[in-house]
């Protein structure tokens, strides 16, 4: 059993949609009580626990989901504890999750929909900025982010599920797109954490106005490559963490730093520092391209629509649709490897 929607049907009962196991849906109403003090109280129908069975667990989460959006619709009306509705511009009328990581918000005063979708961490979010045009920005996500939670994150099972990388490239891969507006100590701030069961890269530093924030993921398999090897391998198969699009960011974003390294050198030639800069970035730009080209499936010309699971994503494509062209991205992933290929053979250890 699995909750899906979360419906202001009054300005004292919510409607919630939970998914049944045989693919059926079970509307619940939850009513809201309130004492003239302004002290808010829920009260869920029997029914919700006997869906549910013995363990207490998931109808906490979802009265608690409940809970957070009742507060970010402004219900009750004139309650303490409720936001005043002269600080909402529109009332959040429904949030429903369109697929496991992506939810649609309604307000009632609005005609437009909202789209947000959760990263693998369950609390960055993108699609959220127009948010803050309708209503409070910070509860709104914590409206969807306590809504997410309920479900069990991405895949249902559990609600503090990690990102799961194929290797420790691709968990730093990960790492660089939600982290996008500060540089990462790759030193200090990301270790791998290996036991018997299981491996993990760890980032843990400062972000957005937290002194320790905590990112964990999961390494399922084993490095590709030798330690020494030119080319970066982010691991066999397609990926599942990150998209196209995404993997197309990655490699312009290396491709330009090498090519900004090396325009500040000029005409001289680099230091040991400067040269495996430069080779990182190289490295990264070439080992994306080749994620990219990934998503073109045999017989194809272009990128597969299941290629582009991020709102981001899929509006570059909408933007670029020749970004994601076969015989684009086939001269990409050469010319990398070439620029690559020819900075070793100019600079590397052995070179004129």
């Amino acid at each position: 059993m699995r909750i899906n929607e979360i419906v202001a049907a009054g300005d004292t009962t919510i409607d919630t949609v939970l998914a049944t196991p045989d693919g059926g849906a079970r509307r619940l109403v939850i009513d809201i009580e309130s004492t003239p003090d302004g002290i808010v109280s829920l009260r869920a129908p029997r029914e919700l626990r006997q869906l549910l069975g013995a363990d207490i667990r998931p109808e906490k989460t979802i009265l608690e989901a409940v809970h957070v959006f009742r507060h970010a619709a402004g219900l009750p009306a004139g309650t303490a504890s409720s936001t005043p509705r002269a600080t909402l511009t529109a009332r959040l009328h429904r949030i429903a999750a369109v697929a496991d990581d992506t939810y649609e918000l309604d307000f009632a005063d609005d005609p437009r929909r909202f789209q947000v979708t959760v990263a693998p961490d369950g609390e960055l979010m993108s699609g959220v900025a127009e948010l803050g045009l309708v209503g409070d920005l910070a509860a709104l996500k914590r409206a969807v982010a306590a809504l997410h939670h309920a479900r069990g994150g991405r895949d249902g099972t559990a609600p503090a599920m990690s990102p799961q990388a194929r290797t420790v490239s691709e968990a730093g891969a990960y790492l660089e797109l939600i982290l996008p507006d500060r540089d990462i100590d790759w030193r200090r701030e990301v270790r791998v954490i290996s036991t018997e069961t299981e491996r993990r890269v760890r980032f843990e530093g400062p972000y957005k106005g937290r002194s320790r924030y905590v990112i964990d993921v999961a390494v399922t398999g084993a490095d590709q490559q030798p330690a020494l090897s030119k080319y970066v391998s982010y691991g066999s198969g397609r990926s599942a963490l990150l998209d196209a699009g995404q993997w197309l960011l990655l490699e312009r974003f290396h491709g330009l730093g090498a090519h900004e390294l090396v325009r500040m050198l000029g005409a001289h030639a680099p230091d040991d520092s400067q040269y495996n800069d430069v080779l990182r970035s190289l490295r990264l730009a070439a080992g994306a391209a080749q994620e990219l080209a990934k998503f073109v499936p045999e017989g194809s010309d272009a990128v597969s629509d299941d290629g582009f699971w991020t709102p981001e994503s899929r509006a570059m494509r909408a933007s670029a649709p020749a970004e994601f062209q076969r015989d684009r991205i086939e001269s990409s992933v050469t010319a990398d490897r070439n620029r690559l290929d020819e900075w070793v053979a100019t600079f590397g250890p052995g070179a004129g």
